[in-house]
């Protein structure tokens, strides 16, 4: 008897009104089959593009292990633009990739690396206490430093156009690396922060560097008078472990004598209310003849919630205590359109 493959055997003794639909079923499901292979396929000798490459990547760093993603689009030319994003306190890497960057560099051919912080909490510059006082014993610059050198050394990075955002806690290291690697750092732009208090008596750099703020009149968490950075939701017992900051004011007004801007004033503009319902305004203030661009976007009646993705409406409980998120700017097009406007100028 002539051998058949199984499939052709439990065919055969079906009943044939049911045999052709039965193949058409059989073929389905061997196609099925075939699709992961084909998904799998690299289809960039097809295209001429390299493919798009995201991947976990560590370094070891004064014994600790420390952790990365980086997102390599495929249309980008070695050395690339770097943007390093930094998520928020007690955040991790998947929550910061939302926001919106991945997609940026798709377009526009830069490189992001998203670096995961130690025990979930940046070395920032904040004096910690209690579970979160271990943090002071990370090397963070340490780490940064280690990370720019070999995103260097791999031919990835253009030295002179690197970049750093953050949110939040990771909005405070960006101020923590202005201040200690100023020589390797193009520009920055924290998120819904401030100066971590001290900060700015320690900066061990008066370098002008190119500053974009972006901060929320109503954020109770990081509050614009400066002074204890809040918990999430209503736990108020380890206000005092998170340490403080300094006001919006004196944050400004570090950066801008930073950056020589002199005593006039910032040009203010109200931008286009875009979304009469979502209870926020947003003014673009911009210093004018600093050595260094210095802007800032003020949310009025903004809270902790990244600019332009705010919490989903299923969610809408978490404004009770991050407060109201606007959508009328989005944040992460803003930073990379001032990234790219550093480079520019130079």
């Amino acid at each position: 008897m002539a051998s058949h493959p199984p499939f052709l055997l439990i065919l055969t003794v079906m009943k044939p009104h049911l045999f052709k639909y039965n193949c058409l079923a059989f073929a389905a499901a061997a196609l099925c089959a075939l699709l992961p292979l084909a998904a799998a396929a690299d289809f960039s000798a097809i295209s001429g593009k390299p493919p798009e490459i995201q991947k976990p990547e560590t370094l070891t760093v004064a014994t600790r292990r420390r952790n990365y993603r980086l997102f390599i689009p495929p249309n980008f030319t070695k050395p690339a633009s770097v943007v390093l994003v930094l998520h928020g306190g007690m955040g991790k890497i998947e929550q910061i990739r939302s926001v919106g960057f991945d997609d940026l560099a798709r377009r526009e051919g830069f490189i992001v690396v998203y670096p995961q912080a130690d025990g979930h909490q940046w070395n920032d510059g904040r004096v910690l206490t209690g579970r979160f006082a271990k943090t002071g014993d990370v090397d963070d610059i340490g780490f940064f430093r280690a990370l720019l050198d070999k995103l260097i050394a791999d031919g990835l990075a253009d030295p002179r156009r690197i970049y750093v955002t953050g949110v939040s806690g990771g909005g405070m290291m960006a101020f923590r690396l202005g201040c200690e690697l100023s020589d390797r750092i193009a520009a920055i732009a924290p998120v819904l922060a401030l100066l971590p208090e001290g900060l700015p008596a320690t900066c061990r750099s008066q370098q002008p560097l190119p500053m974009l703020f972006m901060i929320a009149s109503d954020d109770q968490l990081v509050p614009v008078k400066g002074g204890p950075v809040m918990p999430f939701f209503s736990d108020r017992r380890d206000v005092a472990q998170r340490g403080r900051v300094e006001s919006l004011a004196t944050t400004v007004k570090f950066w801008s004598r930073r950056n020589q801007c002199g005593d006039a004033p910032p040009l203010r503009r109200w931008l286009p209310d875009l979304d009469p319902f979502d209870g926020t305004r947003v003014q673009h203030m911009h210093w004018t003849h600093c050595a260094a661009a210095t802007e800032l976007y003020h949310i009025a009646g903004g809270g902790h919630q990244w600019p332009g993705r705010p919490t989903r409406p299923g969610m809408a409980y978490a404004d009770r205590f991050l407060g109201k998120g606007t959508t009328e700017i989005d944040a992460a097009p803003l930073i990379w359109a001032f990234f790219r406007q550093t480079q520019q100028s130079k």
